[in-house]
């Protein structure tokens, strides 16, 4: 008997970064495979285009990802390939691309099955002062840009899946409602979300908005009564997870759309389940890194008295930002560790597990009784990507593998602050 060919998966990343949302499609993958018993061996990824502006971004996805190119020249320009091909350039001698300068014909061309984005944040964070203004902000003028082409497409050229990461917060903005507007115009349905990685046993703080467009081949009210009548009720809860189809009477859209807080089916559970969390020491690497101590000049400065401090044992982390490394406050953890010591014991370490950084008044003695210099580092780039749930590559790994690593010549805070910008996978 003939061997069964894999069944391709095409998609495009947009605001691409280090190729997050590529390691999070074959995570689901595998997930729905113990879920619904998808055959995850025989379906094919292959990525027809990744969008960044940053050259470093680009850098390092194309070192896990060698066989896409991480487009930053316009997709479709024939002549520019062939041109690159001819002197032998490297993608990497090329210009970061513009997403607001695609067409819908390059979108088009490329009819990829899905769309996974995780447009710019900053115009939808709380130290924003100008939220109401969203859509002035000039970085939103790439996600405006991709939502015009979806109303502009051709309707059998549609990405059938599209998937968005965000800030919390990202619902309530002018930008969300234009997405939204949009994709109802299409005939999508859309599910959002509240998650956070310690929904998934991974101890690290970092909750976004996610969503999930699919698009429709009927109206919302026809899929959810055919549902009703013949589909299992795993299906049927999948299914209340979309706007429209809580809501198939109505063709106004609300302020803000209703917001699920799980995702049972794929293994994400309600928030606040405390015992399913792993402690810190399951993700950190062998073998400390003494490049990574926090400089004393730091640790006599006034601002390290809001560091957010975790031993190995710990079941928690603070969100790691781009900023990590680079400043004390809201950036992220650091890890305080020692040899022949008892450190879970040590009552000067519980102010920090007790009272978060924001929540503490400045207490200059803030040090007494705990033994810092040379006990306290930063996480590394291995660790906190672990953290995000990237499948990280141990160094004896085949360079072909479908595992993360960081190009060798990426200091540790362009690591960092790439990570920072990414997705969590799971």
């Amino acid at each position: 008997m003939a061997a069964i060919p894999p069944v391709p998966i095409t998609y495009l990343e947009f605001y691409s970064g280090i190729g997050g949302w590529g390691y999070a499609l074959k995570e689901a993958i595998d997930r729905l495979n113990q879920t619904i018993h998808v055959d995850h061996e025989n379906v094919s990824l292959n990525c027809l285009g990744a969008f960044d502006h940053s050259d470093l971004c680009n850098k390092v996805f194309r070192h896990n990802f060698p066989a896409t190119l991480a487009h930053t020249t316009q997709i479709g320009d024939v002549r520019l390939q062939r041109e690159a091909k001819k002197r032998k350039k490297s993608a990497s001698m090329t210009k970061p691309v513009s997403i607001e300068s695609l067409t819908k014909e390059q979108l088009e061309e490329k009819n990829a099955f899905v769309w996974m984005m995780s447009p710019p944040c900053q115009p939808h964070t709380r130290q924003h002062e100008n939220q109401n203004e969203d859509m002035q902000d000039p970085r939103s003028k790439s996600f405006l840009h991709l939502c015009q082409m979806i109303s502009l497409m051709d309707a059998n050229t549609l990405p059938r899946i599209i998937m968005l990461e965000n800030v919390v917060g990202f619902e309530g903005s002018s930008s969300c409602m234009a997405w939204r507007k949009a994709l109802r115009s299409r005939n999508y349905s859309v599910a959002h979300f509240h998650l956070n990685p310690t929904q998934c046993g991974i101890p690290n703080d970092r909750p976004r908005h996610y969503a999930l467009a699919v698009l429709l081949e009927s109206s919302p009210s026809n899929l959810a009564s055919d549902v009703e009548g013949k589909s299992r009720n795993d299906d049927k809860n999948i299914l209340n997870w979309f706007e429209e189809i809580k809501d198939t009477n109505s063709d106004k859209l609300e302020d803000s759309p209703p917001i699920n807080t799980s995702m049972k089916a794929l293994g994400v559970n309600e928030p606040g389940n405390l015992n399913i969390l792993s402690p810190i020491s399951d993700y950190l690497d062998p073998n400390d890194d003494n490049e990574l101590d926090v400089p004393n000049k730091i640790l006599n400065s006034n601002s390290s008295w809001c560091f957010d401090i975790l031993t190995p044992s710990d079941r928690r982390s603070a969100c790691f930002t781009s900023s990590y490394g680079k400043f004390v406050r809201g950036t992220g953890s650091v890890l305080y560790q020692t040899d022949g010591k008892n450190i879970e014991s040590d009552q000067a370490l519980d102010v920090f597990r007790l009272v978060k950084p924001e929540g503490r008044e400045f207490d200059k003695n803030w040090k007494e009784g705990l033994d810092l210099s040379g006990n306290l580092r930063y996480f590394s780039s291995t660790e906190i990507a672990r953290l995000f749930g990237f499948p990280v590559a141990p160094s004896t790994a085949n360079e072909q593998s479908w595992m993360f690593r960081f190009p060798a010549d990426c200091t540790m805070k362009q690591k960092w602050r790439l990570l920072g910008n990414s997705i969590n996978v799971k």
